[in-house]
């Protein structure tokens, strides 16, 4: 019984941060990018087409766009959100409020059907995204304490936390990023076909929810099911495997340039598009990598403090007989780094950290759970739980204040911008926060917590769900380190358990 009962720490930690971020979640749309993946969905199940009922208007207005027909986003995203809207057209006919489409196309940002049906995909893709985290560990064969540390690192002290509440695609990328990764490893274990078959539908899916991060994915998938780089030496079954990933690439590849195809009408101008045209990756590597990095506004290092052990945890994967797994890992790190960096502009917009890096982030993750298993005991006792508190000093004003209150505008507009030290939120986000609970709906200077938005509404009885999930998350902690052995006692550690041997015995 006991034996079952720890296999379920990681779901149990999963769910724990589940209601975590239910209990601090946003529920509103925020930006134009989530505001045309969402309605893509309504458009699909309500429509049934790819084309939206009415154009929507560029959000914030702007006077020289006339509106957007369609998304021009991968349709991975919207495709999440299909089953919600399904289900709720099948409620509909018993509310008394048709909600179906925004009151006001103008301003679809106020979108209740979000609330109810995309925030929940959101916060599950990133506490599925820590699950995994913490059953690759397993799997490279770190003990529960570490991959509980990476998992924990990853879900409360990086940009993690903070991307659970938005509306970007840019979580469901990384998910699909760990996913593939982890079904990869498990055929390289096993040579079941089972695991390559998901492995390959993981990666088509990875494609078809960003293109660019779904083939910078694909040659780290393709280390791991290979038996190394000798590829003169591959048996056939290697070869095969290969060729079931350059398919699957090949399938999202080949879906996306259809989808497109109908919703840009390609054939107009005699092509096919890809959704990319206009991009450009033009910022010298000596600018967009420091700033990737270091910068106060977009610096990894300062959104995820705990990175600093990955170099750690490549060389304990560089001296066993996981290098490959470390090699792969490095591989798309390091991919997703160039991209974000050599971007025309590498900061990304209105948002919090650098986002284009977040697919990368649950591969960091098992890097440094990995890094954390290569630290002694004495520091151990303080190292991680350090890093744990410096991730949460700059998550929490990203969750509290409201990005568009003017944090966003004042540091999503060059290079410059970033290294401000008010670009750091912990010192700049404040300066937009002027109250708890919201006056209105739309009170920009307020918290943007959805409860503490409710809470002069309905006489402060939306605080009692936030209070409640806290709760459960804080049991199911509890629960957590007694499956472990953990000793009673305050704080939040995965502490390995000190034996004590009578003097003068043996170690």
């Amino acid at each position: 019984m006991l034996r079952r009962a720890t296999a379920d720490i990681e779901l149990l930690a999963a769910l724990a941060l589940t209601l975590l971020y239910a209990a601090v979640m946003g529920g509103h749309l925020q930006n134009p990018d989530g505001i045309l993946m969402f309605n893509q969905a309504r458009s699909i199940v309500y429509d049934r087409s790819l084309l939206f009922r009415e154009p929507i208007a560029e959000w914030p207005p702007d006077d020289d766009v006339d509106g957007y027909t369609t998304s021009y986003h991968g349709i991975g995203l919207s495709l999440l959100y299909v089953p919600g809207f399904v289900i709720w057209a099948g409620i509909q006919p018993f509310v008394p409020v048709d909600i179906r489409y925004p009151d006001d196309w103008a301003a679809p940002a106020r979108d209740p059907l979000f609330t109810v049906i995309g925030a929940p995909v959101q916060l599950l893709i990133v506490a599925a995204s820590a699950y995994l985290v913490a059953r690759f560990c397993r799997e490279l064969g770190l003990g529960r304490r570490a991959a509980l540390w990476g998992m924990a690192l990853y879900g409360l002290a990086s940009p993690a936390i903070v991307y659970a509440r938005q509306d970007w695609s840019q979580p469901l990328s990384g998910l699909c990023a760990i996913a593939a990764l982890y079904a990869a490893l498990r055929y390289r274990r096993t040579r079941h076909a089972g695991a390559l078959v998901a492995c390959a539908a993981i990666l088509c899916y990875a494609v078809l929810t960003r293109p660019v991060d779904g083939a910078l994915l694909a040659p780290a998938v393709a280390l791991l099911v290979t038996p190394d780089l000798r590829f003169w030496r591959w048996p056939v079954p290697a070869w095969r495997a290969v060729a079931v990933l350059v398919a699957s690439v090949a399938i999202g590849g080949a879906i996306t340039l259809l989808i497109n195809h109908y919703r840009f009408d390609a054939a107009a101008s005699d092509g096919l598009s890809t959704g990319y045209e206009g991009e450009r990756w033009t910022t010298p590597l000596w600018v967009g990598l420091p700033g990737a990095l270091i910068s106060p506004g977009r610096g990894i290092l300062l959104s995820f403090p705990a990175a600093v052990l990955v170099p750690l945890g490549l060389r304990r994967l560089w001296r066993t007989q996981d290098r490959v797994v470390g090699v792969a890992l490095a591989t798309l790190a390091g991919l997703l780094l160039l991209n974000t960096a050599t971007w025309y502009a590498w900061w990304g917009g209105f948002n919090w950290g650098l986002r284009l890096f977040v697919p990368a982030l649950p591969v960091l993750a098992v890097l440094v759970a990995c890094g954390v298993a290569t630290l002694s005991p004495a520091v151990r006792r303080w190292l991680p739980g350090l890093l744990l508190a410096a991730g949460l000093v700059w998550a929490i004003p990203c969750i509290v204040t409201y990005i568009n209150a003017g944090y966003g505008a004042a540091h999503a507009a060059n290079t410059a911008a970033q290294w401000t030290w008010d670009a750091y939120p912990p010192i700049g986000a404040w300066q937009y926060f002027d109250r708890w609970r919201a006056v209105t709906l739309d009170d920009e200077r307020a918290s943007d917590i959805l409860w503490l938005r409710l809470a002069l509404r309905s006489y402060n009885l939306s605080l009692v769900p936030p209070v409640l999930l806290v709760l459960g998350a804080l049991a199911l902690v509890g629960r957590v380190r007694f499956l472990l052995g953990e000793p009673k006692g305050p704080g939040f550690s995965f502490r390995s358990p000190v034996t004590v041997r009578p003097r003068g015995a043996r170690s």
